[in-house]
């Protein structure tokens, strides 16, 4: 199949206001030519002749059906407006058939509209036009002023005639239009009419006067002049006349205020800025000072500002540096301009808006307040030095007191024994423990502390019952070792030095022979060495029952309260104790490393030797675990814990071991920490801890930690009970 097109025309002329017709022929030919549609449109490449679109119209319309061998004429139909601006306009008709969609021909024509058409009316009327102005060289009109332009037109009719002239594409307050009439009168007098009459070989004049209001963008404007003939009102004459708008880039510039007192009123300034000319203008907002004291805020720095249009710019200033603020005295004054830059660079910028602020010291109250805030910080600094710095109070005072267990038996061989701890002993003159029966003292036995331990309270070195002197709350068989540096001898620093730690005394199974059974309580009594009569200060256990001999027990309770003497099993070992793998007793304190928002699971375990009904105990968690076993214990970065083994027989012998937990952040340096002696914590067969136990993890978060049941050589292996932290 092929499509063919012809057209015998190239280049057409034509009159504005006419209607033109181009035709071409396209022809379905080719040995494989079957019933096809032809589509066919007008292209049009430079922008000014776009109007070309809006002046044509095909007939028939676009698509054509052809079919084989069939020969059809489209035409091509321009309606050229009155206004239509004189040139050659270039165009293409392109076509292309369905059945080779992909191949288009295009066919390149012209369309020319003539300047002037003089020659219509060139056997009628003759017309110049004063001044002449071309496309190249218009007419340079500034913003404000007017051009007159003088048509002088001839009647070379031999009839007379009545010439208008009319201008459609300017508005009307835009342009004014007079005629003159010169007729054969004495004293030359015009007169002016609505309308050029011409008797037949007569001259007139017709004065347009192109007066573009004030704000007139600038630019280029070529309106079209109609003559317009009563003796033939078909008949057109057209020009064109050329004037170009100068720009005017005219600014104006206000600043509201002028002044500002800061911070008696608000640090704003507002800006105003006039377009009085005819161009668009494009601002920057730069501001400058000498001082640099204050930044000025604003929501753009640039603003565009159409013709005749007013803008705002709205400016904040901040102090810099809020120090600078005079105390007292004269305020500080600044000056800042503020410089309008034009970014289209039409015109010099205008001469900047300038400013000043008065920054007003500081009021009288501020300044009061301020020296009466530091008057009370010194004298809370005073304080805080003569509370941390005097000499603290050395008065002997109990740290703790309990019996080992609640239940003994009648006899000297199970004499009730008492865990007690002392604070600063030095200036303890005796102690005095009394046997109470409803709230009496039945029986003392007092200790005389005056010069040291008594002989027959002071522990021996392969025994763990007794008192032994301890510093803080560390064992002292456990305390470190820390080599110190000698300090200098400032004499100034020694009144803020730390004062010493003082001792303590901790005494472990100390006996009380109960002379009856029954339901007692017992009261420890301090005297001071000032005071040999009233005991400066007592604590009182819990109830504690002594059990007669021939009272009926079960072979349970019986065999718990075997005396010693009968016993025939061993003394309990500690065979393991280990922290995540590591023996728990190669370092005083383990240090394990997490990272943020983390905790470390610890994991304790644990294995005992010893007589059948052993009784083992690990600390903080309360209740007896098995003689072997493990459990997960977490906890967070910035806590010390200490985890007490411990293990009893019936006899009352007891092991124990302890280890101290810290848990650190990975990325900030490890917190070193003092040495804090552990007291040996007190046996008991019950499940609840003692009172001097440590205190189970604070943190909510932290969950429980699962006790981890491992095989033990036990006959009957239980699972130890859930530990509590």
């Amino acid at each position: 199949m092929q499509i063919e097109a012809k057209s015998t025309i190239q280049t057409t002329q034509t009159d504005r206001g006419m209607q033109f017709c181009q035709n071409f022929t396209i022809a379905n030919t080719g040995l494989d030519a079957k019933r096809s549609a032809v589509y066919f449109w007008l292209e049009v490449t430079e922008p000014s002749f776009f109007s070309l679109i809006e002046w044509h119209s095909f007939s028939p319309a676009s698509p054509a059906y052809l079919e084989p061998g069939e020969l059809r004429e489209i035409t091509l139909n321009f309606d050229v407006p009155t206004n239509a601006a004189p040139g050659t306009y270039h165009y293409t008709i392109a076509y292309k058939s369905e059945q080779n969609i992909e191949k288009t021909i295009r066919c390149p024509l012209q369309l020319e509209v003539p300047l002037m058409q003089r020659n219509r009316f060139k056997k009628t009327l003759n017309f110049n036009l004063d001044p002449e102005t071309t496309s190249e060289a218009p007419y340079q009109l500034q913003p404000g002023q007017s051009v007159t332009f003088t048509l002088s037109i001839e009647n070379r009719s031999t009839i007379s005639d009545l010439i208008y002239l009319n201008c459609s594409e300017l508005p009307a307050d835009w342009f004014t239009i007079d005629y003159h009439n010169q007729e054969a009168e004495p004293l030359g007098i015009v007169q002016p009419i609505k309308g050029l009459r011409l008797e037949a070989q007569e001259s007139g004049e017709i004065q347009f006067t192109f007066h573009p209001p004030i704000g007139t963008p600038a630019g280029s404007y070529f309106p079209t002049l109609q003559l317009i003939s009563m003796n033939s009102p078909d008949l057109l004459t057209l020009d064109v006349i050329y004037v170009q708008v100068l720009p005017d880039a005219r600014l104006e510039t206000e600043l509201i205020p002028k002044v500002r007192s800061i911070p008696r009123e608000f640090a704003t300034f507002t800006l105003r800025v006039q377009n009085r000319g005819n161009v668009e203008r494009k601002l920057r907002l730069e501001t400058r000072g000498a001082e640099q004291r204050f930044e000025f805020v604003t929501d753009s720095q640039g603003i565009t500002i159409a013709p005749n249009q007013e803008a705002s710019i709205v400016l904040r200033a901040i102090p810099r540096n809020r120090w600078q603020r005079p105390w007292w005295g004269k305020p500080l004054r600044s000056t800042v301009n503020f410089h309008l830059i034009p970014i289209d660079a039409i015109s010099e910028p205008p001469y900047p808006a300038q400013a000043k602020l008065i920054w007003l010291p500081h009021p009288k109250w501020v300044l009061a307040g301020l020296m009466l805030l530091g008057a009370g910080s010194l004298l809370m600094l005073l304080s805080l030095l003569y509370r941390f710095n005097r000499q603290p109070i050395t008065t002997a005072d109990i740290v703790e007191f309990s019996p080992t267990k609640r239940t003994y038996l009648e006899g000297a061989s199970n004499a009730v024994r008492l865990n007690w701890t002392v604070q600063n002993p030095e200036t303890l003159d005796r102690l005095v423990i009394a046997q109470l029966n409803e709230g009496a003292e039945i029986q003392t036995k007092a200790y005389s502390f005056s010069t040291s331990i008594p002989k027959e309270l002071q522990a021996k070195t392969d025994q763990e019952n007794g008192c032994r002197r301890v510093e803080s709350d560390q064992p002292a068989q456990s305390a470190p070792v820390f080599w110190e540096l000698p300090l200098p001898d400032l004499p100034w620093l020694s009144s803020l030095q730390q004062p010493a730690q003082y001792t303590k005394v901790q005494c472990q199974g100390i006996p009380f022979v109960s002379s009856q059974s029954g339901a007692f309580k017992y009261r420890l009594k301090l005297f001071d060495k000032s005071n040999h009569r009233v005991p400066i200060v007592e604590e009182t256990t819990e109830t504690v029952t002594v059990k007669s001999t021939g009272s009926s027990q079960s072979p349970e309770q019986a065999a718990a309260f075997m005396p010693r003497s009968t016993e025939q099993g061993r003394k309990p070992e500690i065979v393991s104790f280990t922290l995540n793998g590591q023996d728990a007793m190669s370092q005083l304190t383990h240090t394990f490393s997490v990272g943020n928002n983390e905790a470390a699971n610890i994991v304790v375990s644990w294995a005992v030797q010893g007589e059948e009904g052993l009784e083992v105990e690990l600390l903080p968690f309360t209740g007896s675990v098995n003689s072997q076993g493990s459990i997960t214990y977490p906890i967070t970065p910035g806590n010390v814990k200490t985890i007490t083994l411990t293990a009893r027989n019936r006899a009352g012998e007891q092991v124990t071991r302890s280890v101290d937990i810290q848990v650190v952040v990975a990325d900030r340096p490890r917190p070193i920490r003092s040495p804090i002696p552990r007291s040996t914590p007190r046996p008991t067969p019950e499940p609840t801890p003692p009172e001097t136990a440590p205190e189970p993890p604070e943190s909510t978060d932290t969950p429980t930690p699962e006790p981890t049941p491992t095989p033990t050589p036990e006959p009957s292996p239980t699972d130890s009970p859930s530990p509590n932290p």
